[in-house]
């Protein structure tokens, strides 16, 4: 029932982290020891993740899901046998690579099933 929101993996586990208390607001901070680099870690793995759901919605917005014949529907749209329009689906490593080898570009983006629903 679990599963996370950006991968869809259900290993969902709960893990110890150590929170930073100030219990003296007064004290003067030693300039000699290291700046803390974990709240800008913090701060860029949350800037990663929210330009990647950007992206994720964007995608999902503006293609259509033609599931597995992405590769049919693809080698069609390249060849002029069906409307040109943006698409997304399911291609094995082996059927990209032959779209690729025939000149037409592909972009693997993994979308947990959870955004191929309708998003709120």
């Amino acid at each position: 029932m679990v599963a996370c929101p950006l991968c869809g993996d259900v290993n969902v586990s709960k893990r110890l982290s150590a929170p930073r208390l100030n219990l003296c607001g007064n004290v003067a901070r030693d300039e000699s020891e290291e700046p803390d680099i974990a709240g800008v870690e913090l701060a860029l793995a949350e800037d990663l993740q929210e330009a990647w759901l950007a992206a994720a919605r964007q995608i999902v917005a503006q293609s259509e899901d033609v599931g597995m014949n992405f590769s049919a529907e693809a080698r069609k749209i390249h060849y002029g046998e069906s409307q040109q329009r943006a698409i997304r689906g399911v291609a094995s490593p082996a059927q990209a690579a032959s779209l690729i080898d025939e000149g037409i570009n592909v972009v693997s983006f993994a979308l947990p099933e959870s955004f191929k629903k309708t998003m709120q």
